[in-house]
């Protein structure tokens, strides 16, 4: 996610918007590391995993995966 820092900024720029989505198992400790290192986007936690609606519904299996 720091290397895409700058390029999520320019999209944000153009109307494309990131969506981060997290299978952390500790949601406090994930908010803490959002904060620490301020990334943006909109952030989701999963905390059913791979079992999540959400990821079942976009056949997510691991992370990081891309789509457009």
């Amino acid at each position: 996610m720091d290397s895409m820092k700058d390029l999520q900024v320019e999209m944000e720029a153009k109307g494309i918007v990131f969506i981060n989505v997290s299978f952390d198992r500790n949601e406090a400790s994930w908010n803490e590391a959002l904060a620490e290192k301020g990334y943006g986007g909109t952030q989701v936690f999963l905390k059913d995993g791979v079992n999540s609606p959400l990821a079942q519904d976009y056949n997510v299996r691991a992370l990081p995966q891309y789509y457009l």
